[in-house]
């Protein structure tokens, strides 16, 4: 193993940023477990950086060719984690072909996504109930922002995360679209579903007005409490619950 050289880790560092990132096509994933579900995946880990203890452990099999050490002091600082006493990667952009959605798949979208935490957990939830595409508005949140990769637990490794214009999407694509409305059809009075695209907004501003004419069903979680809003990562979940269970 090489120790980690200041230019490296300023290099690290700089993949914090979006621009960076864009720049040189790589994000960074940071600890144990997120670490080793990028080793066994179809993602291009570039290079590793982590703590003796860590490859004390580790399978040589799944380390790439580059790997660097250095005390989990450093390590803490070059990424977003305050305490990191294990491991980061550097992994490759993984390039997405054309968008092609099945008609017997569940699909979800979401339309001005931008919140990290949020987009991190609802893509956790979809790789949960075995969703395996996700639609983003072009407006949405970076899926490679370091915090959306460490909210996914290591789902965004099993679930394939689009850009596209959602608009045209929902006009090319010839099967239901649920959309989550407060004025909609309690999930209640729903069976589950085996086909169709599930549509989130904004908590804020809710689905945007470009998509209404697409909608098919509007749906929504039955309020019996005073609260005005659901986080849109936890209503996620609960619509999938209800209609994927």
């Amino acid at each position: 193993m090489t120790p980690l050289s200041k230019s490296k880790a300023k290099y690290i560092k700089s993949l914090q940023l979006k621009k960076s990132r864009e720049k040189e096509h790589r994000f960074i994933v940071e600890g144990n477990k997120s670490v080793l579900e990028f080793l066994s995946s179809n993602f291009i880990v570039e290079e590793v950086v982590g703590t003796e203890e860590f490859y004390a452990e580790m399978n040589n099999n799944l380390l790439p060719p580059s790997n660097y050490t250095c005390n989990s002091k450093t390590l803490s600082t070059l990424g977003t984690f305050k305490t990191n006493n294990s491991a980061l990667a550097i992994v490759q952009f993984n390039e997405q072909g054309p968008l092609n959605i099945d008609k017997k798949e569940v699909v979800l979208a979401l339309d001005e996504i931008n919140d990290p935490g949020n987009l991190g957990t609802i893509i956790r939830v979809a790789d949960w109930y075995g969703v395996k595409k996700l639609l983003l508005s072009k407006n949405s949140v970076d899926v490679y922002n370091p915090k959306v990769v460490s909210a996914t637990k290591g789902s965004l490794t099993r679930v394939d995360v689009y850009y596209t214009d959602l608009p045209q999407s929902m006009a090319d694509y010839e099967g239901e679209v649920y959309a989550a409305d407060m004025e909609g059809t309690s999930l209640s009075e729903l069976n589950p579903i085996d086909s169709g695209i599930i549509l989130m907004g904004s908590e804020s501003h809710g689905v945007s007005h470009s998509l209404n004419s697409y909608i098919t069903k509007r749906i929504t979680i039955p309020r019996k409490g005073g609260a005005e809003s659901l986080n849109v990562a936890v209503a996620a979940g609960i619509i999938c619950n209800h209609l994927l269970s």
